[in-house]
C-alpha cells in the first residue's frame, strides 16, 4: 500500500529519521553536560568553598566565594544579569 502512496511513504521516513536524529542529539548533549563524569581521580572527594561574613552593625551575613579571596578580590560584586 505505501508503494502506492509514494509521497506519504517519503514523509514518513523523513519524520522518522529526524525523530531519531532528534533524539539522538538530545542524548549526546544531555550526556555531554550531565551524565559524563567528571574528569578528575576521585570527583566525589571535591568540595566548594565558601567564606560566611557577619557585619556586626546590623548583623547581616555575606557569603564570599573563595576564588574571590584566592585571587586577591576582596569587595563584592553583584552578579549582572
Amino acid at each position: 500500500m505505501l508503494l502506492r502512496m509514494r509521497g506519504l511513504a517519503i514523509v514518513a521516513t523523513l519524520t522518522l529519521g529526524l525523530g531519531i536524529a532528534a533524539t539522538t542529539t538530545m542524548f549526546s548533549v544531555v550526556y555531554a553536560a550531565l551524565l559524563r563524569p567528571l574528569p578528575f581521580d576521585h570527583p566525589d572527594e571535591l568540595a566548594m568553598l565558601y567564606v560566611m561574613r557577619t557585619t556586626p552593625q546590623d548583623g547581616t551575613r555575606r557569603v564570599t566565594h573563595i576564588a574571590e579571596i584566592v585571587g586577591g578580590d576582596h569587595r563584592h560584586h553583584p552578579r549582572r544579569a
